[in-house]
C-alpha cells in the first residue's frame, strides 16, 4: 500500500468514528424541547446596558421580558466569550452571526448558541469563564441588535473559513462567511 492508501483509510476511519461520537450526543426525537416564548420587546431604554444594570435592559417589566432580558444576556455573554478579544469590527459581526442565526428573534438565541458543534464557547465552559461582559461587549451587542448591520454572515471560525457558506473576510483572529 502506499502512503496516500494509508492516509484515506485514517481519514475514513476518522470520519466515521466523528459521526459515532457525533450521535450519541444528538437528542431524541422530542428531547430538550423549549417552550415558546411569546412576545417581542417593543421598547427599550435609550443607554446602553451596563454589567450593573443588566436587569434594566427592558423597560416593560413582564414575565416575558425578563426571559428576553436573560436571552439577551446570553447573547452578550456568548459574543463575550468567543469575540471579546477581538477588534471592536470583529465583536459587532460575531454579535451578528448569532442574531443571524437566531432569525434576529431573541427567543430562539438559545437554541442557535447551545447546538452542537455551533459556538465552542457554550460547549468548553467558556461561557462560564467570561460570563461578566465589559461595557463595550453590550454596547456593541445592542447596537447590532436594534440596528444591523449585516443580514449575511452567518459563520465564523479561527484558521481558516468555515466549510458552510461562501467566504467573506478576515477580522482580526475569525474568518467570516455569508451564507
Amino acid at each position: 500500500m502506499q502512503v496516500e492508501d494509508y492516509i484515506l483509510q485514517g481519514l475514513i476511519i476518522g470520519v466515521c468514528c466523528l459521526f459515532l461520537f457525533a450521535i450519541q450526543f444528538l437528542p431524541s426525537p422530542g428531547e430538550n424541547e423549549e417552550p415558546t416564548i411569546k412576545g417581542t420587546p417593543t421598547e427599550y431604554e435609550a443607554d446602553p446596558p451596563m454589567v450593573e444594570a443588566q436587569e434594566a435592559w427592558i423597560a416593560d417589566d413582564t414575565p416575558e421580558d425578563d426571559e428576553l432580558a436573560d436571552l439577551f444576556e446570553e447573547y452578550v455573554i456568548c459574543t463575550n466569550a468567543e469575540a471579546g478579544n477581538q477588534p471592536d469590527e470583529g465583536v459587532r459581526l460575531v454579535a451578528a452571526v448569532i442574531l443571524n442565526r437566531a432569525n434576529r428573534k431573541l427567543e430562539n438565541v438559545h437554541k442557535v448558541i447551545s447546538a452542537p458543534y455551533q459556538f465552542s464557547s457554550y460547549s468548553d465552559g467558556g461561557m462560564q469563564k467570561w460570563n461578566n461582559p465589559p461595557e463595550r461587549i453590550w454596547r456593541i451587542c445592542r447596537e447590532e441588535f436594534e440596528h444591523p448591520t449585516n443580514l449575511d454572515v452567518r459563520f465564523f471560525r479561527t484558521g481558516h473559513f468555515s466549510e458552510y457558506g461562501t467566504p467573506w473576510k478576515k477580522v482580526g483572529d475569525h474568518y467570516f462567511s455569508r451564507r
